[in-house]
């Protein structure tokens, strides 16, 4: 038996434009978290029926600065913002980072390493400037004490971090 595949829209609104979710993160319980950054929102999708598609949005975190990266990883769920990133864990919303370098351009992509160090993507600011250590690469930063310290730079506006575990590597 051939399985069949159909395109189901989950989220309507009606100010629904290209940056209307931004980021995405699944929990392990099939919770899918979405990011507003233009509204400043973080909204929980829960499939509580069982028929394969997610219920009505639930705004869950309202009042973020432009929240543009989204993570999942062991009951918490990390939010990045303009110049935080924040922890939802046990429905508590704690700053994690704050004052990143920020700029014109959106910082945004999370992920972590395999030594447990959150790696953020932070923007250059500029299609034609300098990359520096501030900015326009990644800083490494430990979930515990919040100390950071460049990982990459060179890179205009890394939205989109993922963790290779096989090569060990961004």
């Amino acid at each position: 038996e051939s399985a069949s595949y159909c395109l189901e829209r989950v989220a309507q609104s009606d100010t629904q434009n290209g940056l209307d979710f931004t980021a995405l993160a699944f929990a392990p319980d099939g919770t899918l978290y979405a990011a507003r950054p233009l509204n400043g929102a973080v909204y929980r999708l829960r499939d509580s029926d069982a028929d394969g598609l997610p219920d009505s949005p639930t705004l869950l975190i309202d009042g973020l600065d432009r929240p543009n990266a989204l993570l999942y990883h062991e009951d918490t769920l990390y939010i990045g913002t303009r110049d935080a990133v924040y922890q939802w864990r046990e429905s508590t919303l704690t700053p994690l980072i704050e004052s990143l370098p920020t700029s014109t351009l959106w910082n945004g992509g999370l992920t972590l390493a395999a030594d447990g160090r959150l790696l953020i993507g932070i923007s250059a600011g500029c299609d034609a400037c300098a990359a520096t250590m501030q900015r326009g690469g990644v800083l490494a930063c430990s979930t515990e004490n919040a100390a950071c310290e460049s990982f990459a730079y060179g890179l205009r506006q890394p939205l989109g971090l993922a963790w290779d575990a096989t090569r060990g590597g961004l």
